[in-house]
């Protein structure tokens, strides 16, 4: 067996998906896919039909799916609200990213694209991970959950979680993240309203300043509607909030059958894979 095969295996054992149909062995885009309380890897790989959905869309990225351990919450929801897990090089961020930045030094994934997205606790850590390490993640999608650092304190009125999220990768001057996009059902009362709308104002606040250095109003909004809000940039950098009418905490398309699905709502997976697409090289 070669050296990479045995590495392919490992890889497996430990939560990456890594796709059977693909004879590359050129650096592949990353997803980073966090589940939700309650939810095992395997269960938010099924809700989400991740791996079919991009086989279908000839998309050809590993996915990394770790898993919360019960012995360190008991619902298996991620820690995130540890003032550990807040920190760039620090507790699970630390970890997980450790884990894909091996991969990219073996030359399996392309450092420009990687991702990540998750579902409630999932979303919240999501948050963590794209504001924390925008040098690595290219765009996250948080799905149902709340911005990084929503339960510590903050001046209300003020874009206080937006500083708190930039001081996270402050000295940071190669920043990859170009995409938010931040998913909530109407009906929702874990994520709610003001998580959402808090959500979007620290991915703009953040991207603003990303882009140039400068808080300088760099977005333009381009759509606005009641259950669909984008800002984009020059650049190219985009925000986006989509409200999904009558859908409670669940994840929108998600597969009939699972817990948390909303399987008459759209499909927010393929909405995912399509964006990867789109900012494929």
């Amino acid at each position: 067996m070669t050296c990479l095969a045995k590495l392919l295996l490992l890889l497996v054992a430990v939560g990456w998906t890594v796709p059977a149909f693909s004879q590359s062995v050129a650096p592949r885009p990353l997803i980073l896919w966090l589940h939700g309380c309650t939810q095992s890897a395997q269960e938010f790989m099924d809700l989400t039909g991740l791996a079919e959905k991009q086989q279908w869309m000839g998309l050809d990225a590993i996915i990394y799916t770790p898993e919360q351990s019960v012995l360190k919450n008991p619902l298996t929801c991620w820690n995130w609200f540890l003032p550990a897990n807040q920190k760039r090089n620090q507790g699970k961020l630390k970890e997980i990213t450790d884990h894909i930045q091996e991969l990219v030094k073996k030359g399996l994934v392309d450092p420009e694209q990687i991702y990540v997205g998750g579902f409630s606790a999932g979303g919240v850590l999501a948050a963590h991970f794209a504001y924390c390490y925008p040098d690595i993640f290219k765009a996250a999608l948080i799905h149902s959950g709340a911005p990084y650092r929503i339960l510590s304190r903050y001046r209300q009125g003020e874009n206080d979680l937006g500083e708190k999220a930039l001081k996270c990768s402050r000295d940071i001057s190669h920043r990859k993240l170009q995409e938010i996009i931040i998913v909530r059902g109407e009906k929702d009362k874990i994520s709610t309203s003001s998580h959402a709308q808090k959500s979007l104002q620290q991915g703009l606040y953040f991207l603003d300043h990303s882009d140039d250095g400068q808080l300088n109003s760099s977005f333009t909004k381009v759509a606005d509607s009641e259950d669909f809000i984008r800002w984009k940039a020059s650049g190219g950098a985009m925000v986006s909030y989509i409200r999904v009418p009558g859908m409670g905490h669940a994840w929108s398309g998600g597969a009939a059958g699972y817990t948390f699905a909303s399987p008459n709502t759209f499909d927010v997976t393929i909405l995912f894979l399509s964006m990867i697409k789109s900012r494929s090289r």
